[in-house]
């Protein structure tokens, strides 16, 4: 079972499409919930309870896993292994990771956002009004539009006609976006 350290000190939890519940700790590692039985999921780390930071379901892909600034891993069918070479170099630290309904990864790390889709890495150019500032989150919507929370600049959507911008001027309490 899952004790109370592990439930209170969850950073991220995301269910996937067979019904169990992931859950990542900043201390205790990874857990899968599955109807009435919790395995705990090993890193293959000198840690192996290293600090889970996201967790992203990728539809007939599996779970990405981020334990460390730019640290990625993919659990598919009972098996972990480390994301690919080029997801560990990007620079800065990843922030967010969405999984696009074409299956394509978007990356927000540091002031950039980057694709990954059938092992070809992509960058993606970032709203003029949000240069210099850390991107906090990426996010899907239903039409398939990238929204982008940011860290100062507030919050971005890309429509057909380029950025539209979301600030304290159109009603956001703060301009520091964590969650979309």
């Amino acid at each position: 079972s899952l004790g109370d350290d592990v439930l209170k000190s969850s950073y991220t939890i995301e269910s996937d499409m067979e019904g169990n519940l992931w859950i990542g700790t900043p201390a205790h590692g990874l857990h899968q919930l599955r109807p009435r039985h919790v395995r705990k999921v090993l890193l293959p780390t000198p840690d192996e309870s290293a600090s889970i930071f996201t967790l992203h379901e990728s539809p007939e892909r599996g779970i990405w896993i981020r334990n460390a600034c730019s640290d990625l891993w993919h659990y598919q069918q009972g098996r972990i292994e480390r994301g690919p070479q080029a997801l560990h170099d990007l620079p800065g630290c990843i922030h967010s990771m969405e999984v696009r309904q074409d299956g394509a990864l978007w990356l927000a790390h540091g002031h950039h956002i980057s694709s990954w889709h059938e092992g070809v890495l992509t960058s993606i150019s970032t709203p003029k009004k949000a240069t210099g500032f850390d991107v906090s989150v990426v996010q899907e919507d239903a039409q398939g539009r990238m929204w982008l929370g940011t860290k100062g600049a507030g919050a971005f959507v890309q429509t057909k006609n380029g950025w539209h911008q979301w600030s304290m001027k159109q009603g956001l309490p703060d301009t520091h976006v964590h969650s979309i």
